[in-house]
């Protein structure tokens, strides 16, 4: 019987979460600025447990190469090799080891956020890609591309573009057929590429685009109504706190003032849905009030998108672009891609108090059309500034020319 009893305490004892793996609130308290060699094998074992044990897409990983004990084995090393240089651990370099280790999770949604003086800094496990623009544009003509506008003293209007076709991005605001020499990247730090031009390569300058404003906690929904066209603006889909069970009353009449502007908006024939600022949030919420008119609608949606539009925000623009019998654009530039995961969580490690946030759920995409850090590429770029001289030239519609100059 003795051994029944302990067999009990050892079972549930096994059962129990650990103390430390519990989910966090902020505020966070700051990170420590150096850990022992003792400290960070503890927190890599923790780090390992989160995964096993928390993260929703844990299985997927592991189908797609993902090997945890590997990467503890090498996180491990590399806290050794760290320690005897310096006697201790510096815990950005720890957070990096973690990162570079943990790499292969490859999930925009999970992160490790080290809340430090006077900077903060977040570590994806997910490889990111930015847009990078040139000031050179080319136009289509009788099937060559040639040089329309250049900001480049090697390459003169009337050149042949002969690159690839991959490095054209749509760019409506400057003209008919007119394409933006722009390229996708994952060197956070780059400002010259060869493009080639009369069969020759040429080097250009570029630059990123400019950061858009992040949207705050507060939710702010704008309708612009006008005679032919509507305008509205989400910056967020977190309507509610569904940890909290149902939605409180102040809630209610977010998700209220949402669905109404979405009914308003969809009365007219020009839709302009805004998701650029939006980060995510409750997908369902917004999809629902969307199905409720979306059969209804024989207009024109586009969305705009941004390198802010992340998760949720994500996939509103990827479900309106295949739904069937409607006719919807997205406008602006490539969003963050963080899309199949959710649920992002913040755990603590209990020495470096490196904040791990880690995605609860996974969320099934149809193979090939979403790539994680690389996001949605819209139909018809356009830079910061931009937007309303793309949405004019899309449409033809003065009145949005009009109406639409004070959401830049």
């Amino acid at each position: 019987m003795q051994y029944v009893y302990i067999l009990i305490a050892v079972c549930l004892f096994a059962s129990c979460e650990r103390r430390e793996d519990k989910r966090v609130y902020e505020p966070f308290l700051p990170t420590e600025k150096s850990i022992t060699l003792s400290q960070a094998k503890k927190d890599v074992f923790q780090f390992a447990r989160l995964i096993e044990n928390k993260y929703g897409s844990y299985e997927f990983a592991q189908k797609h190469g993902f090997d945890v004990k590997k990467a503890k084995i090498d996180a491990l090393a590399m806290c050794e090799k760290a320690y005897s240089e310096r006697k201790e651990i510096d815990t950005s370099v720890f957070a990096h080891i973690l990162s570079d280790c943990f790499f292969a999770i490859n999930d925009n949604h999970f992160s490790l956020y080290l809340n430090t003086e006077p900077f903060s800094d977040t570590l994806y496990l997910c490889k990111q890609t930015f847009a990078y623009f040139s000031n050179i544009y080319v136009k289509k003509i009788d099937g060559m591309y040639k040089v329309v506008y250049s900001g480049n003293a090697k390459v003169e209007k009337g050149d042949t573009y002969t690159d690839s076709p991959l490095y054209l991005f749509s760019y409506p605001s400057v003209g008919e057929n007119v394409y933006r020499v722009c390229c996708i990247s994952d060197n956070s730090k780059l400002n010259e590429k060869a493009f080639w031009f009369n069969g020759k390569p040429k080097k250009c300058f570029v630059s990123r685009s400019i950061k858009n404003k992040s949207s705050s906690d507060e939710i702010e929904i704008r309708e612009i109504a006008g005679e032919t066209f509507s305008y509205i603006s989400c910056s967020s889909f977190y309507f509610c706190d569904y940890d909290k069970g149902e939605p409180s009353e102040e809630e209610s009449l977010v998700i209220k003032q949402f669905n109404n502007a979405i009914k308003n908006a969809f009365a007219k024939d020009t839709v302009i849905f805004d998701l650029r600022r939006n980060t995510g949030g409750y997908v369902s919420i917004a999809i629902d009030a969307l199905n409720e008119v979306i059969d209804d609608f024989s207009g024109t949606l586009y969305i705009l998108i941004g390198k802010d539009t992340a998760s949720a925000a994500e996939i509103v623009p990827y479900k309106l672009k295949n739904y069937p019998y409607i006719r919807a654009f997205t406008v602006g530039e490539k969003t963050r891609g963080a899309i199949t995961t959710g649920a992002p969580t913040p755990f603590c490690l209990k020495y470096s108090r490196i904040i791990a946030t880690i995605p609860l759920e996974h969320i099934e995409i149809p193979r090939g059309t979403f790539i994680e850090g690389l996001g949605i590429m819209p139909d018809y770029w356009a830079f910061q500034g931009d937007v309303v001289a793309t949405l004019y030239a899309l449409t033809g519609n003065e009145e949005v020319k009009i109406l639409l100059s004070r959401i830049e």
